[in-house]
């Protein structure tokens, strides 16, 4: 799993990197591509339920880690906007430390249904 965790990591950083002008543009692409892996994840928790592969307290938790990244997503997408409309260091650097929370809450979900999945 930690492998997987690097390479969403180094895929943000990657997008991030590009040109100063391009940085607004890859931060809100690396944010879509973290909110598509949040969907597809509870998505298969979702499919593991029905299937009666689990339980109701493990969907409720699935649930929880959800929402815990889906608040700070939110805290993203603000700060990105704040960074765009005011374009200072300090607006930046707050989205930076926001977007590592976003992919290490996303990391606690896809680690927590791949247990689920028995992986």
């Amino acid at each position: 799993m930690r492998k997987y965790q690097m390479f969403i990591l180094l895929m943000a950083m990657f997008m991030l990197a590009g040109c100063a002008n391009r940085f607004v543009e890859n931060s809100y692409k690396t944010l879509a591509v973290s909110k598509e892996t949040y969907d597809s994840t509870l998505n298969i928790a979702g499919d593991l339920y029905r299937q009666g592969h689990v339980e109701e307290a493990q969907k409720e938790k699935a649930i929880e880690y959800g929402t815990a990244y889906m608040i700070v997503h939110n805290e993203a997408v603000a700060s990105l906007l704040e960074y765009e409309l005011n374009e200072n260091e300090d607006a930046k650097q707050k989205f930076i430390d926001t977007l590592s929370d976003v992919l290490s809450r996303l990391s606690y979900l896809i680690d927590y249904v791949k247990g689920l999945k028995g992986e």
